[in-house]
């Protein structure tokens, strides 16, 4: 059998799967779900869920210390959308993010960053220092375009700017 056969098979097998809808209208196989038993404060250490519910047809939400799914909410989020205090995916938000796109409190990086104190990314926003191929601050930016209170990119070059990189990176040189 090749690799062509083996392939249109398996698709002949996963359309009938799909297409049988079992007794109650309701499809088995859509959604993964795991919780731990362990819990802290009632809820769960880790709350694994992917995809839709099969009894009630809605998405399944991951919610636990450690979470992770379609969406998320937890103290460390992995998901496609997540919430949390360490927040990984898609799109994030928490205190710390790392996403495609990432919007934190404290500090985010990704392709679009926005960080009340810190961001790192394609594009960058900040309150303190941002970093990026156009970057955004109030205070400290660094980047191809650089917007700030002390901009340092192909635009402008701040001395403040450099004064500041020299001084948090002691033994480069600039």
């Amino acid at each position: 059998m090749n690799g062509d056969e083996d392939i249109n098979k398996r698709l002949e097998h996963l359309e009938e799967q799909m297409s049988a809808k079992p007794e109650g209208g309701v499809y088995p196989r859509l959604g993964y779900e795991y919780k731990s038993k362990a819990r802290i404060l009632g809820i769960p250490l880790v709350h694994v869920a992917s995809g839709i519910d099969p009894q009630t047809g809605r998405l399944l939400v991951a919610r636990g210390i450690i979470a992770v799914g379609n969406v998320s909410f937890g103290v460390l989020s992995i998901g496609g959308i997540a919430f949390g205090v360490v927040s990984l995916g898609g799109l994030a938000f928490g205190v710390l993010a790392l996403a495609g796109v990432a919007a934190a409190i404290y500090a985010a990086v990704g392709g679009v960053a926005l960080g009340g104190y810190y961001a790192f990314g394609g594009l960058a926003v900040a309150g303190y220092v941002a970093v990026g191929g156009m970057a955004v601050s109030w205070n400290y930016a660094f980047g191809g375009f650089a917007i700030g209170k002390y901009p340092y990119g192909s635009n402008y070059q701040d001395p403040q700017a450099l004064e500041f990189l020299r001084r948090m990176f002691p033994g480069w040189k600039w």
